[in-house]
């Protein structure tokens, strides 16, 4: 009986770190902020999709020849902010201390701390057309460690 009792209680705390763990995957207080050409986007968690591209109907519009109408979006998914190409001529990624990737074809990524996006273009290029992002997500909570 006794053991029948720790049991209950084990799966209990289990559930409720699990249940923890999970709220925190998706903190509110996360952003992404995106800058272009001195402008700041900021991008909170939510089921909202967040659009780059040429056309005039995207969330941040990037005037450059080499950007597709709607060349890419953002959106907050298991606690990151994850980038999706829609391009034809690619998007660029280039994380700090990281090496460049180009994404094509519906490829995605993970953005983690700060770097340098390219609608079409190489990050390594001079370019106004670049956007710089910073990811924010708040430090988690200690007591939930696995």
């Amino acid at each position: 009986m006794k053991d029948n009792d720790t049991s209950r209680t084990n799966q209990a705390i289990t559930k409720q770190i699990n249940a923890n763990l999970l709220r925190s995957l998706n903190k509110k207080e996360a952003r992404l902020l995106l800058t272009y050409q001195g402008d700041v986007e900021e991008i909170a968690p939510g089921p909202k999709v967040f659009l780059v591209g040429r056309s005039r109907r995207c969330d941040l519009v990037v005037d450059d020849s080499f950007s597709s109408r709607q060349h890419a979006h953002f959106v907050y998914r298991k606690g990151k902010f994850v980038l999706i190409d829609h391009s034809t001529n690619g998007t660029f990624v280039k994380i700090k201390d990281e090496t460049e990737v180009c994404l094509v074809e519906q490829e995605q990524i993970p953005l983690m701390g700060s770097g340098v996006i390219g609608l079409g273009r190489s990050t390594s290029e001079e370019s106004d057309k670049l956007i710089q992002f910073y990811c924010y997500y708040p430090p988690s909570d200690p007591h939930l460690s696995v």
